[in-house]
């Protein structure tokens, strides 16, 4: 994956897809189970079918229409990753510390309910400056219970080293 020549660290940007096989195939899975809807629920996503991206995937909750976020699941991948496993917790509690951090994190999640479509972004690791991966790549993909709201974002990170 190749960066624009003056990104930052923590730098990211949004795009219209993915460069990541897996990434792609995760959306195509998810399309599969929208069907007509614009989005699955939670109950249509079966982790048996999407064992092959399960280290690199997450779930979060929409907490109070978007007033926090709960990290649902976080894949073993995201974890090593991120060097921390955050599960279970709320991004006001993660982020406390981070205010900037926590502000990209939430406007990444509100995007994905205003637009209720997948949001790929690929960027810069900033968060383990002394790991081999430098890069990421990463979608955000709405779940719906009611077919109005969106009530979980289902991502896949991908980490890539330097390019």
């Amino acid at each position: 994956m190749s960066m624009p020549p003056n990104f930052q660290a923590g730098d990211y940007e949004y795009c219209d897809g993915a460069e990541s096989p897996e990434i792609r195939q995760l959306v195509a899975y998810w399309n599969e189970r929208r069907g007509e809807r614009f989005a699955p629920s939670r109950a249509d996503i079966d982790p048996t079918a999407i064992r092959w991206i399960l280290p690199c995937l997450s779930m979060i909750d929409v907490i109070d229409g978007g007033q926090d976020f709960r990290f649902r699941l976080l894949g073993t991948r995201i974890v090593d990753g991120l060097g921390r496993d955050s599960t279970g917790r709320y991004f006001g509690e993660v982020y406390a510390g981070q205010p900037n951090v926590m502000e990209r994190m939430r406007e990444r999640m509100h995007r994905v309910m205003r637009l209720k479509q997948p949001q790929y972004t690929r960027g810069t690791c900033y968060w383990q400056p002394d790991r081999a991966y430098k890069h990421f790549e990463d979608v955000n993909l709405p779940l719906s219970s009611d077919g109005t709201h969106v009530d979980i974002i289902l991502g896949a990170l991908v980490l890539r080293g330097a390019s």
